[in-house]
């Protein structure tokens, strides 16, 4: 067959559409292409939230099962923790009995200043002086020292102007014979008379010489008459001996004033009270005080500031009066006291030679 130049027009013509055609297809192609690439883009990233979204559930749901766990206790204390196990709980009363005993600890201080008000000096068996802290669970001594007055050596305090005191004597058999008629005139009202001693080497217990014959015409002369034990016990079963001693001689004579349990150390010796800690010395004093009170008469403990403050615990005999051994005017001795010894080397009518003076804060006889 011949073509014509009107065929090969044709022909050209057609070629033409075809080529179109072609790239139509192409741009279309391309833009499938291009679709598919970003769903698929768009869905990988789906999966990705996906998966940090299990991952956020799954860390919430173990957050839950920890919650659900603790919440059939309500809540996670302290005492959950097992090492707290390691070590035995304190009682409210071991609480404050050590609170208590803090208070009261006699460590010497490097204050030398009186007027703090929070320390308050003593002076040791060796003549040292020494600043230790006030007990602030005892009750305090509210005497006014501006109110205290002496004629005569004989002291007295006053209140609204009135004497709230009286003066007495104590006596031993160092004090030899006594005259109480010429006491009674002097202005003594009361007289603590010495029973007896416990030997500091021994332990026996001997009764003073002069005890019947004090006992005798001090009452006579209507004295009130208050009693002195010279302790060295060591044990409870001692303190209570000593008791029973000083109330079976009392006999038929009446004691309105205190029985105090005088607990000393021997100058320039040993004694058997030194073998004791504070403790130990407290409870003997604790058993003898309680042993007076449930005889029927009234209690007391006898020492200087610095047996008082320092060697015993006072805590422990806060239900007891204190007969405090201070020679001098100035009374600063911190706790509330009953009687105090302020003169031992006092002279009055009736006692030859040196004599013990004492001022006594309460009428006993009232108690």
């Amino acid at each position: 067959m011949r073509w014509s130049p009107d065929d090969e027009y044709d022909e050209s013509g057609h070629d033409t559409g075809l080529t179109a055609m072609i790239a139509i297809m192409a741009v279309v192609t391309i833009l499938i292409l291009g679709i598919v690439i970003y769903l698929n883009r768009y869905e990988l990233g789906l999966v990705k939230r996906a998966s940090k979204a299990e991952s956020v559930v799954s860390v919430e749901t173990e957050e839950s099962s920890v919650n659900s766990d603790t919440s059939k206790k309500e809540y996670l204390t302290a005492q959950d923790l097992t090492f707290w196990n390691m070590y035995p709980e304190k009682t409210e009363e071991q609480a404050s009995n050590q609170a208590a005993e803090s208070e009261e600890e006699t460590e010497t201080t490097e204050i030398d200043e009186t007027n703090d008000g929070k320390h308050t000096k003593i002076v040791n068996r060796d003549g040292k002086e020494e600043w230790i802290p006030i007990n602030n669970y005892l009750k305090k001594n509210q005497y006014d020292l501006t109110k205290f007055s002496k004629t005569n050596q004989l002291m007295k305090y006053t209140e609204d102007g009135e004497v709230i005191t009286s003066v007495g004597v104590d006596v031993s058999k160092t004090n030899s014979y006594v005259d109480y008629n010429a006491l009674k005139k002097a202005g003594v009202t009361f007289v603590m008379i010495r029973v007896g001693a416990r030997g500091y080497e021994t332990g026996k217990i001997t009764m003073d010489e002069y005890f019947q014959e004090n006992m005798r015409q001090a009452s006579e002369a209507g004295m009130n008459i208050g009693l002195t034990f010279y302790s060295q016990a060591i044990s409870l079963e001692e303190a209570v001996e000593e008791v029973v001693t000083i109330v079976n001689s009392i006999g038929e004579y009446k004691v309105t004033y205190p029985i105090a349990i005088d607990m000393e150390y021997v100058t320039g010796d040993s004694s058997r009270i030194e073998k004791l800690n504070r403790e130990e010395k407290t409870n003997v004093i604790l058993q003898f005080c309680q042993s007076v009170q449930q005889a029927g008469y009234i209690p007391a403990v006898y020492g200087d500031k610095s047996f008082l403050l320092k060697d015993i615990n006072l805590n422990k005999l806060s239900d007891y009066d204190i007969w405090l051994s201070q020679p001098g005017d100035q009374l600063d001795y911190p706790y509330e006291l009953g009687m105090w010894q302020y003169e031992m080397q006092g002279e009055i009518s009736g006692i030859n030679g040196p004599c013990h003076l004492n001022l006594s804060f309460h009428d006993y006889t009232l108690k």
